[in-house]
């Protein structure tokens, strides 16, 4: 069976049914990163705390960044500047170097916003 969002655009059967283990892969990738990362910084603070370092220092080496803010306009301005791109893509109707030039210039510009969002911020 193949389903058809625009006459351009089809996907076969195949395709739609691979999308969900395709996400529970990306899951159960993200779930070892965490865990993993749990445990190297567990292993981490133990190293710390058996080499006696000093609590100042401690402090430096395990405070996380403070700019959630910015991390998130971050993403959104670039996920947001991708999808931009593939929009005009779709727009244009076919696959071929000018679709990756597209691309190029809508990820570009979205680092070229990003960048004016943070020299206007500070």
């Amino acid at each position: 069976m193949i389903y058809m969002l625009d006459t351009q655009i089809q996907f076969d059967a195949e395709t739609i049914h691979a999308i969900p283990f395709l996400f529970l892969f990306v899951l159960i990738a993200v779930f070892l990163v965490i865990v993993i990362r749990s445990i190297l910084d567990y292993r981490f603070k133990i190293k710390m705390v058996e080499k006696g370092v000093s609590e100042n220092l401690a402090v430096q080496l395990l405070s996380k960044p403070k700019q959630p803010r910015q991390t998130t306009m971050k993403w959104a301005i670039l996920l947001g500047g991708t999808g931009l791109g593939v929009l005009l893509v779709a727009l244009n109707g076919r696959l071929d170097i000018y679709s990756l030039a597209i691309m190029l210039f809508a990820l570009s510009a979205s680092f070229l916003g990003y960048y004016i969002y943070v020299v206007k911020s500070e």
